[in-house]
């Protein structure tokens, strides 16, 4: 994210930005008026001036109070805008994230892109609002006090500016040190945050193989490792404390010196010793905030980087322009496809098929041998490194990418649901469908009767994992979805009855063949259920189409098939 993004970002909120900077320049006017009639006060006290007193004292609680009022309104405004300006980059931001492509997205761990999402911009948004605050604070609050401390004494003003250089070298040294321990500590919590969210996920997993002790030790090992790198943060901000304080004290003492002398050689009064203090405060202050801003923008400059490896990364929204299939998909080719994941081993080597007509297609092959990856590259969920896909006779590349994927109901191996009601879980393949054709398509699949036996039936929520749903209940939900995929003329399932008993697997079967009568579906099991109605059979070895042919023919002919059979009806005894 550049300068350029940031600005447009505020922009949006210009209104409540120039409301929030007035606000500000009232509330620093009053501030810097308050020192001066609280000297004026204590001067009346001084030579008893009673009358004097009363109007200067009166005029010091009506400042006080409006600093206080324009103090809370300058919370108010500043919160909300900090916190809208946040929501907008975050949505920006995972507008990012949801279309990066996948080889890109791949190299984030979940805590990594967590990280971003919250702490990086809160601490992006944060600092360009206290910039645009403090801004005006310093310029005015600077030009104030450096007035008044040299009408109140050209000494004691020049020996307090005498100091000020040093403050600044005091941020050049150690701006670079803060700088790379804020990118260490992004780093560790990036793997804590995924660490924890991997422990949350598996959780039942390490509780029955009984690796809690070794979790709790890589945990710990992990709040160490936080630790250690917050604690050389806080003796670098110590450090940096400690040297300002000591140029602080030397300043302080300089000035009571010279000041106690002017004032025992009647040059000045108490209460202006006392308004000269208020305004040099003021003065640091302001002096202490832009030396702050600094060194947080070191900070800020880790957070802009790491979300620009996001915002920049390549984004399947750059495929929009791209040709609209807008015709059901009736062939497609792979035409000596290469395929790895990142700087792995090759998937697919030469990858080469070609389906022309509707029906049922299943892959078969030991894991890892590409069929699932087929799968994916047709999703377009990754670009093949070479050869080409076709659909239609037409590179797949050349498709406007949101508008293949209308055309494919995809079935994953994993389980996905959100957590809302049955209803809005199989809508995610269709907005328009009525809860009468959810119905419908539940009864289809078997479901109808256990989704009537909760307690809200099918406006029942179902957790974000479908915890409260069993493996077979899982499977059937998620294929009753993508029944609903009205649009679809290709569907890609992968493993649709792995968890299915014998009944549940042939009327899901029964329904798969019914689709396939005016669809091409491309299976990926190993199931004999659905190798034995499949109208062809593709046995992928090493990352290429060996064999293909029907069960019957297959079994008498690939050695490989006939041995992936034999090893499948082995495993379900």
């Amino acid at each position: 994210m550049n300068s350029k993004y940031y600005k447009n970002v505020l922009k949006k909120r210009i209104g409540y930005l120039v409301l929030l900077v007035c606000v500000i320049a009232i509330g620093a006017i009053l501030s810097s008026v308050s020192p001066y009639i609280f000297g004026k006060t204590i001067d009346t006290i001084s030579i008893k001036n009673q009358s004097d007193f009363h109007i200067w004292i009166t005029g010091y609680i009506v400042v006080l109070l409006m600093i206080q009022l324009f103090l809370t309104v300058e919370t108010l405004i500043g919160q909300w805008v900090t916190i809208t300006i946040e929501n907008d980059i975050k949505k920006s931001l995972m507008e990012s994230i949801l279309y990066i492509k996948n080889r890109y997205l791949e190299q984030y761990e979940k805590g990594a892109l967590l990280n971003r999402i919250e702490f990086d911009v809160e601490t992006i948004a944060g600092y360009y609002i206290d910039l645009i605050g403090s801004i005006l604070m310093i310029i005015l609050n600077s030009l104030i006090a450096i007035y008044f401390i040299f009408q109140i004494s050209i000494k004691l003003s020049l020996v307090a500016i005498v100091f000020l250089p040093f403050s600044f070298l005091v941020n050049y040294f150690f701006r670079n040190k803060i700088r790379m321990i804020g990118i260490k500590q992004k780093e560790i919590n990036d793997q804590y945050l995924s660490y924890n969210g991997w422990i949350f996920i598996n959780i039942n997993s390490l509780k029955a193989f009984g690796r809690q002790k070794n979790i709790l030790e890589r945990f710990s090992s992990f709040l160490n490792s936080k630790l250690d790198i917050d604690m050389k943060g806080t003796k670098l901000s110590l450090q940096v404390s400690v040297i300002r304080a000591i140029l602080s004290s030397g300043l302080n003492v300089a000035l009571l010196t010279i000041a106690g002398i002017l004032i025992m050689d009647g040059e000045m009064t108490i209460g202006n010793l006392v308004a000269f203090n208020s305004y040099l405060e003021m003065l640091y202050q302001a002096i202490s905030k832009m030396l702050e801003l600094n060194l947080n923008k070191q900070g800020v400059i880790v957070s802009c980087e790491r979300l620009g490896e996001i915002r920049f990364a390549e984004s399947e929204l750059k495929g929009e322009k791209g040709s609209i299939l807008d015709v059901p998909i009736k062939e497609i080719e792979f035409d000596k496809v290469c395929f790895s994941y990142s700087n792995e081993k090759s998937i697919l080597s030469d990858t080469s098929f070609t389906i022309k007509e509707n029906g049922l297609y299943s892959f078969v092959g030991e894991n890892g041998c590409g069929k699932t990856t087929i799968l994916k590259l047709l999703e377009k969920f990754y670009d093949v490194e070479q050869g080409q896909i076709k659909i239609n006779k037409i590179d797949i590349n050349d498709y406007e990418i949101f508008s293949v994927r209308e055309n494919i109901a995809y079935m994953s191996k994993e389980p996905f649901f959100i957590y809302d009601t049955v209803y809005e879980n199989i809508r995610l393949a269709n907005n328009h469908i009525s809860e009468d054709e959810i119905e419908d398509i539940c009864r289809q699949v078997g479901l109808h009767k256990d989704i009537m036996k909760m307690q809200q039936q099918y406006r029942s929520l179902i957790e974000s994992d479908g915890g409260n749903l069993s493996n077979g209940q899982k499977q059937k939900l998620s294929f009753a979805r993508i029944m609903a995929c009205k649009k679809a003329s290709l569907y890609l399932l992968d493993e649709i009855t792995s968890d299915l008993d014998g009944i549940a697997e042939k009327n899901i079967c029964d329904l798969v063949e019914e689709i396939a009568k005016h669809a091409i579906i491309i299976c990926v099991s190993h199931k004999e259920e659905l190798l034995k109605r499949s109208r062809k059979i593709l046995v992928i070895e090493e990352g290429k189409v060996m064999d293909t042919g029907t069960h019957e023919s297959l079994l008498n002919s690939s050695i490989t098939y006939k041995k992936l059979y034999e090893n499948q009806r082995e495993g379900e005894k």
